[in-house]
């Protein structure tokens, strides 16, 4: 069996607007395929495609996210 590959949220800590933290967004209609943004929770786990990124997604972005990264559960 393979295992499948673990997600990840890419939260920016210490950073908020309007109370909600500041996660990278993939954005699905521009050129530029990822963005920051900010959003509710709740927000998040309705949309999870546009906020749910592999390690290599990851890497491939920007390695430096990688310290920002909090594993998704569930």
């Amino acid at each position: 069996d393979r295992e499948e590959e673990k997600r990840y949220h890419v939260k920016f800590p210490g950073l908020t607007r309007n109370g909600n933290p500041i996660y990278l967004e993939k954005k699905q209609s521009s050129k530029d395929p990822t963005g920051i943004d900010w959003s509710p929770k709740d927000y998040i786990l309705e949309n999870p495609k546009s906020y749910v990124f592999t390690e290599k997604e990851i890497k491939e972005i920007d390695e430096r996210y990688l310290a920002f990264k909090v594993e998704v559960v569930g």
